[in-house]
């Protein structure tokens, strides 16, 4: 299941660092250049609860009841009652959240997710610094409660094995087990008073309760018809109450879990959600009927009821009882009702975005501001901004009136008290005062752009750029477009917008005349977004490759082409200072920039201004004060192959494109189990990844639930078989000698490297040919980068982007685990194996060295082996060698490969291997795919090192196909460690050996008895 996203409006505080501290107050330098850029974050204006029909909405409130806990997207929200501004936003569950609570103590919050995850971290630091990490359930965490020393918690929802765990807060340790029901578990509640107690409710109709601590199954309350929605006991835990879709409320004796008595609701309508007062004697239900009800605990009659009305998006779905005189109700369109029990009527209404925030403008001038914002759903609000307003600043309200129906694309302000926006409703609303105009305009294809000034209304279309006269009839300049942004004039205005890929077109349009005046092509990509200065004198172009360029209108030339390049993603906003010395811009790669103008070289980074990327950015207050918006939270698909961002209310059959099957590595082949058949297996991992998706579907949030690992028998240990087959487990034994013809003893098998010295192996790094033109779209070659071509300037220049971090030699998949040869990390994951940072920085490698077409080049190939006790098994890979002229030489102690490729390639390679062999009584077998080659081993020799040459070959044996198969036969039963040695004085890796098998399968053969090497005995005592 996928939830809604999260989508707070954040104040940064970008400015000038005088003398105050880091953290201090920011103030801007009027005189002279800045000399070091800061910022601070400001308050949050948090969006309001997810909701989903028929199901419950999980709310809670601090210890005080000063605050409102909630979750929305993967954000979880702490929600001042009194003071908006005082809000906070925990963004660092990767997955959506479901529930979120506070301890008793007030020091901690609990959080889980739809994949089983619960975080606890600290809410009294604005770090909120992590407490524990833990995934007690393996699927979605529906509900979680504290026990009364703020030390237990305890957790429902849904798994493959268990719909519910208890555990300790600060070790993840288990406290006992939450038991017997056979559907997933909806709700749970704790006892706070000892002897404690835990009651459950599940879709299986059933309350149970246990006993504690440890926590235990006690008995099954079957009271209810239909699925439990809600659980919880009295703050005094002499009662609990639970409330179903059958729309019936029990009460319960809080130690035994005898039941009390049912409350007298006439209604069958769902109770969705219920919350006891802080004085134990009365308690608050949310029902599907759109009322919230107080009923008296001891007489079982309702006593006060608030109805929030018929239709479908006033039915409650979830209720908090904060404190004395407060009860937060939340309804199914997201709004939060707030009530208090001394009166008869709802106090208030705390509004707020409940889908992703997708376009924004600000309107007004001086302390007092209104900025509006566009929603994904096509729902509009308006938040009050500016010191103006007190305390009451941020407060939110709805536009009211008819605006769109489907997510509003852009948004502006002409200047004049009207606000227009465009959506993908293909019309242009205007915002006239608190609520829409009752008329709007067609603009005939989807809009992607909008701007307004008190002459005209401009939409990029991809159709064209639709102009829109102030009482006149609209005309359309042909030729797509991306974005647009107008400049007010006398007799005119100045308009720029986005034509074609990349272009940037200047024009004067006066009535339905356009004169275009210059055209820019410096962007890179699409362009996204443009924005004019105050005074008209520059213009700015963001796209979608994150470049920014900057033009002086007046001489018609670009002033920064590209330096503004720090974005790695797409530009979704611009917006500059009232002062024109300074612009805003944001992007989907989650970061803010500040650049200043006047000094292009100098600039402020906000990162992780909004997890999930910024949608939008204004100026609020001078030049020293930024709001912004964002898709905090959106959830990240998790089908293989896919990983988009997505809104789950445009969540159509068909936009996700994904492998259901997965990962299969196999031979050094790589596919997908799932389409093997279409999709040709490859030999690179590029080719892998780049392996065409064979599904499709809706997106999903949701953890793959894997299946359980079998439980590791225990290994042997490394041994080795001597001539009268006793296996000795641990280092080699000392080897036995043998007398040679003439009496003298000869080693049969040593453990150390020869004593000479090789010459290290020296490794080439392709580097790019300058000379060569880089293509557009191109994407460096090297493993764990997969970086964009953005022109000479960034790919290449001194900036960010020009670093490559890579990975300087192949993955490797053994047993399991997968990484890169040339870094220690190791992971399980085929998803956490794509996310392995490169270990090796250098420049990027687009084309490559220059080719010389009648030049031969020398390239690698790879080697696979196992062994049995008598023997191991090499094979060569080298695909489409010539059989004519590939050569193949045995020598003694070494094995040449002399390979010709196609492309005029070829592999040139000496191995010296481990023991020596024997040329002539060696074989090897031509398979339809490959060349297997077998040679006898007469005698074992310490193991080896690499040699290229190109020298002159003994023996040669012709080849017919691509794959050499060598079966290295051994004279007496011993395992090898290693084929090829490492470099001189390098220690072999722990435990690192190949294994016995039969026909490749591993396991030990014919020991009859365990003898321990005096090495192993020496370190085990």
């Amino acid at each position: 299941m996928t939830m809604g996203a999260m989508f707070p409006i954040n104040t940064h505080s970008p400015g000038i660092l005088s003398h105050l501290s880091p953290f201090s107050h920011l103030r801007v330098i009027h005189q002279g250049e800045p000399a070091t850029m800061s910022w601070k974050a400001g308050p949050v204006y948090p969006c309001n609860p997810a909701t989903i029909r028929a199901e419950s909405t999980k709310l809670a409130s601090d210890p005080k009841g000063e605050k409102l806990v909630y979750t929305n997207g993967r954000a979880v929200i702490i929600r001042d009652l009194n003071h908006t501004n005082l809000s906070h936003a925990y963004t660092q569950h990767t997955q959506t959240a479901t529930v979120a609570r506070i301890s008793p103590s007030g020091f901690y919050c609990a959080s889980g997710d739809v994949a089983g995850n619960v975080r606890i971290w600290d809410v009294t630091q604005p770090e909120n610094s992590l407490k524990l990490a833990t995934r007690p359930l393996g699927g979605k965490i529906n509900d979680l409660a504290w026990d009364g020393e703020s030390k237990r918690i305890v957790v429902g929802g849904e798994g493959k094995d268990r719909y519910g765990a208890a555990f300790f807060m600060d070790s993840g340790s288990s406290c006992g087990e939450i038991t017997g029901h056979s559907k997933p578990v909806t709700s749970v509640s704790v006892r706070h008073q000892r002897p404690f107690r835990a009651v459950s409710g599940s879709d299986d109709n059933s309350v149970n309760f246990h006993t504690a601590v440890p926590f235990k199954y006690d008995k099954m309350i079957s009271t209810h018809t239909r699925f439990v929605r809600d659980v919880a006991f009295s703050p005094n835990g002499e009662l609990f109450a639970s409330v179903a879709s059958d729309g019936k409320l029990f009460f319960y004796e809080g130690k035994t879990g005898e039941v009390k008595g049912e409350a007298d609701r006439a209604e069958s309508s769902s109770l969705m959600a219920c919350s006891w007062a802080p004085d134990s004697g009365r308690i608050a239900t949310a029902g599907a009927d759109g009322v919230v009800a107080i009923w008296d605990a001891a007489t079982l009659k309702s006593t006060q009821t608030y109805s929030l009305g018929g239709d479908v998006s006033a039915q409650q779905n979830g209720v908090v009882w904060a404190n004395a005189n407060t009860i937060v109700s939340v309804s199914l369109s997201g709004d939060l009702n707030v009530f208090d029990p001394r009166e008869s009527k709802l106090s208030r209404k705390l509004h707020g975005p409940t889908k992703a925030i997708t376009a924004c403008a600000l309107d007004g001038e001086g302390k007092e501001k209104t900025f509006y914002a566009g929603s994904f759903d096509g729902t509009m609000k308006s938040f009050q901004i500016g010191e103006g307003y007190g305390d009451a600043e941020g407060a939110c309200d709805e536009v009211e009136g008819t605006g769109h129906t489907a997510r509003v694309a852009a948004m502006s302000a002409d200047g004049k008290g009207k606000v227009w926006s465009a959506g993908w409703d293909d019309k242009v609303a205007c915002i006239e005062g608190k609520g829409f105009a009752p008329t709007s305009i067609p603009t005939g294809s989807q809009p992607a752009g909008l701007a307004a000034t008190p002459h005209a209304v401009y939409v990029a279309t991809s159709s064209g750029l639709v102009i829109n006269p102030i009482g006149g009839s609209s005309t359309t300049q042909s030729g797509a477009s991306s974005a647009v942004a107008a400049y007010p004039g006398p007799n005119g205005d100045l308009v720029a917008y986005g034509s074609g890929a990349k272009k940037v077109v200047l024009a004067s349009v006066s009535g339905a005349s356009v004169k275009v005046e210059a055209e820019f092509e410096d962007n890179k990509g699409e362009v996204l977004a443009l924005a004019f200065s105050p005074d008209a004198a520059l213009l700015a172009a963001g796209d979608a490759t994150g470049r920014i360029v900057l033009i002086d209108v007046a001489s018609k030339s670009t002033l920064v082409s590209s330096r503004w390049t720090f974005h790695t993603g797409r530009i979704s906003s611009l917006a500059f200072s009232p002062d024109s010395k300074r612009l805003a811009s944001a992007g989907l790669d989650e970061a803010i920039y500040v650049w200043e103008t006047k000094s292009v070289g100098k600039n402020t980074a906000i990162k992780n201004a909004h997890p999930g990327g910024v949608s939008g950015v204004a100026w609020r207050s001078g030049s020293d004060g930024l709001v912004s918006t964002g898709a905090d939270g959106m959830p990240r698909c998790t089908h293989k192959g896919c990983g988009q961002e997505y809104d789950e209310s445009n969540n159509a059959e068909g936009s996700c494109s994904y492998h259901p099957g997965g990962p299969v590595f196999h031979e050094g082949l790589k596919s997908w189990s799932c389409c093997q058949d279409v999709n040709k297996p490859v030999l690179e991992f590029d080719q892998f990844m780049a392996l065409p998706t064979c599904a499709k579907g809706t997106h999903t949030s949701e953890v793959p639930l894997s299946a359980s690992a079998p439980s590791s028998a225990p290994t042997a240990p490394d041994h080795f078989v001597s001539e009268d087959g006793v296996e000795t487990y641990g280092v080699a034994p000392a080897p036995p000698t043998r007398k040679a013809p003439g009496g003298t003893a000869t080693p049969t098998l040593s453990n150390t490297a020869p004593p000479e010295t090789a010459e290290p192996i020296k490794v080439v790094v392709e580097e790019d040919d300058l000379s060569i033109s880089v293509p557009d779209g191109a994407r460096c070659k090297r493993l764990g980068c997969g970086a964009e071509w953005e022109g000479e300037d960034v790919s290449r220049g001194e900036g960010e982007k020009a670093k490559c971090r890579h990975h300087s030699q192949a993955p490797v998949f053994h047993e399991g685990s997968k990484g890169y040869l040339c870094c220690k990390r190791r992971v399980l994951e085929f998803d956490e194996f794509l996310k392995i940072e490169g270990c090796s920085e250098g420049n990027h490698l687009f084309v490559g060295p220059k080719k010389d077409e009648n030049q031969e080049e020398i390239v690698q190939c790879r080697l696979d082996h196992y062994q049995t006790p008598m023997q191991v098994h090499v094979s060569a890979f080298a695909k489409g060698a010539d059989k004519e002229r590939s050569k193949v030489v045995f020598e003694e102690q070494q094995l040449h490969l002399d390979l010709f490729l196609p492309g005029n390639k070829r592999v040139v390679r000496s191995v010296t291997l481990y023991g020596p062999v024997d040329p002539n009584t060696s074989s090897f077998r031509i398979l339809s795919t490959k060349v297997r080659s077998a040679f006898s081993v007469p005698s074992v020799h310490p193991f080896l090192k690499i040699a290229f040459s190109g020298s002159s070959l003994p023996s040669i044996c012709s080849l017919t196909y691509a794959q050499v198969d060598i079966v290295l036969q051994k004279p007496a039963a011993a395992s090898w460690p290693l084929l090829e040695l490492p470099p001189p004085g390098s220690e072999l890796p722990p435990g690192y050996a190949l294994t016995f098998g039969v026909h490749g399968r591993t396991g030990t053969v014919g020991g009859k008895e365990i003898v321990l090497a005096p090495e192993e005995m020496a370190k085990r005592k």
